[in-house]
């Protein structure tokens, strides 16, 4: 009897650390580990523009961003290539491909609205860019889903633009741009 007492005490403090285990749910995943980041961004891939951030594989993310206001606005895509250094930091490198555009009623160019009636005139430019940009960005929170990043890099491409004068002539020009720029971008991992 007494060793009876004994074979099942020995069983249910075998079995019981594992029931307080399971009693634990696993931990969830951090920043990094998550699939999919929304932020907001400033330069980098865009002037303004919410962003989706999708880890396709390993280091590979896919990015698409947009923003669209009262008389402009912009669109971007492209990729980023980057991975955690020490649970915390974010090194990463992107390229992609924009649309910025912006339009609107204005004052015709050589027209004076003090001395003259001025009739309003709907000028436009649109940019078409490739970008290039290199970052480093800090995960904050214990659960690292807050991610400040700022990058450096350059866009390259065409500017269009359109302008009507006072005499109501349209011009239309089109030239090639090299701009540097700089981003701030805020992600959230869910």
């Amino acid at each position: 009897m007494l060793s009876c007492s004994i074979a099942f005490l020995a069983a249910g403090l075998v079995v019981s650390p594992a029931r307080a285990q399971d009693a634990y749910p696993p931990p969830s995943p951090d920043g990094f580990q998550r699939r999919r980041q929304l932020g907001a961004q400033i330069g980098g891939s865009g002037v303004l523009q919410a962003v989706y951030r999708y880890r396709a594989a390993g280091p590979l993310h896919l990015e698409v961003g947009a923003l669209a206001a009262d008389h402009g606005g912009n669109l971007s895509a492209g990729f980023v290539i980057g991975a955690p250094v020490a649970n915390r930091w974010f090194p990463y490198l992107g390229f992609g491909g924009g649309w910025l555009f912006a339009f609107g009623p204005r004052t015709p160019d050589g027209c004076d609205a003090k001395t003259t009636d001025c009739p309003l005139v709907t000028d436009s430019d649109t940019y078409l860019v490739v970008h290039a940009r290199a970052g480093i960005g800090v995960a904050l929170g214990a659960a690292r889903r807050h991610l400040l990043s700022v990058d450096a890099g350059a866009w390259w491409g065409v500017h269009h633009a359109s302008r009507t004068d006072a005499a109501g002539v349209e011009t239309r020009s089109s030239a090639r741009v090299l701009r540097p720029m700089a981003g701030l971008a805020y992600f959230y991992a869910f």
